[in-house]
């Protein structure tokens, strides 16, 4: 069983949770104010601690007549990983390799002590 808990939690390339989506936004998708749903455009993980993994979503906007593209929101998100008992669990740390990533992996250390001391100033 050891080297199956081991192998869950070995470092993983960054690219491994690179995802790309083109997808046609309808009404369904939409909130009331009518703009996309959070969990429609999640993107790649950045950093991991713990039992936390920032997730970096970029969102772009297309116009279909002439091509033309422009980003409409960037973020980085905190997703929490749970067990089967809903109780916080270990994640694998990821391995930066790009400038890109290296970038935002390096800066993460940073956004994670900001965040941290947000939500004891809350």
């Amino acid at each position: 069983m050891r080297g199956a808990t081991q192998m869950m939690t070995e470092a993983r390339p960054i690219q491994q949770s690179r995802t790309f989506l083109t997808d046609l936004v309808l009404p369904p998708d939409t909130n009331h104010h009518h703009t996309i749903f959070g969990g429609k455009v999640m993107a790649y993980v950045t950093w991991t601690h713990k039992t936390s993994m920032e997730v970096f979503v970029r969102v772009e906007a297309e116009n279909l007549l002439t091509g033309e593209k422009r980003m409409t929101a960037r973020a980085y998100l905190t997703m929490i990983a749970l067990d089967d008992q809903g109780k916080p669990t270990s994640v694998p740390g990821v391995i930066p390799d790009t400038e890109e990533e290296r970038i935002q992996y390096e800066k993460a250390k940073e956004r994670h002590v900001l965040r941290r001391k947000r939500k004891v100033e809350m």
